[in-house]
């Protein structure tokens, strides 16, 4: 795999851990503890039985080096993981210089919980690869071709953020260019629909070369929620078109 499908599928192929927990939870109907229990003892057996099922690892992803780990990473996601799967509750640091990391603190499940302005710990944010993932929860196959949330959902996520002025305006020219860019090339296409997933990989492609240092690490839900929001509000006879499957 060569060219774009390269950059397409090491894109695609990475899970937020977040995504994964509310996901695994929404398809198993469980809750957040139990799937992060769930998770480790999946770990634990990859590591047990690594020839049979393979590895499920934790990493660092950014567009530099890609996929990386040690082991010292490794631990603290273990850490992480085992403090939700007691019941702790997790929320990014609000610190500027901070983004990216998480803080804990004891949820309703404790007896004695934390005040609710009681946060602790500092925990830098990771990544499944989700062709690790299908083997040990096979159901994401089938019902997330890519790692992000129903399109229904990104929508009404984006309808909640606080309005900024211009929004309407920049709304309208996202949903264009994204028309334009299908109707232009098939390299935009997935099925004979608009692939969210390609276009939105394609902003993050084109930020990391012409933008700012600062703006190579926004995270490609943003752009996705946005395209969503764009085709759902202002191309309402388009959105049919758009598809979150995953490019061949």
């Amino acid at each position: 795999m060569t060219g774009l499908d390269a950059f397409y599928n090491e894109s695609e192929d990475k899970i937020w851990f977040g995504n994964l927990i509310s996901e695994l939870a929404r398809l198993n109907n469980e809750n957040e503890r139990m799937i992060a229990a769930a998770i480790l003892s999946n770990y634990r057996l990859s590591k047990a039985k690594p020839d049979t099922l393979g590895g499920l690892g934790f990493y660092q992803f950014d567009w530099v080096s890609g996929f990386t780990t040690n082991d010292d990473f490794e631990k603290q996601c273990v850490e992480f993981l085992g403090l939700l799967a007691m019941g702790h509750e997790y929320r990014e640091s609000p610190i500027p210089g901070e983004e990216g990391t998480f803080n804990v603190r004891k949820g309703e499940d404790f007896l004695y919980h934390d005040d609710e302005d009681d946060w602790y710990g500092s925990y830098d944010s990771f990544y499944f690869k989700r062709s690790e993932v299908v083997n040990f929860f096979p159901e994401l196959d089938m019902n997330v071709p890519d790692n992000e949330p129903e399109i229904g959902a990104l929508s009404k996520k984006v309808e909640r953020e606080q309005n900024w002025r211009g929004k309407d305006t920049a709304l309208k020219m996202i949903a264009g260019m994204a028309i334009a860019l299908f109707e232009s090339s098939k390299d935009f296409h997935s099925g004979g629909n608009l692939s969210i997933n390609r276009v939105s990989a394609q902003v993050i492609e084109n930020n990391i070369i012409f933008g700012n240092d600062e703006d190579s690490d926004t995270h490609p839900d943003t752009f996705r929620r946005l395209l969503t929001n764009a085709l759902d509000k202002y191309a309402p006879k388009f959105k049919k078109k758009a598809t979150k499957k995953r490019p061949k």
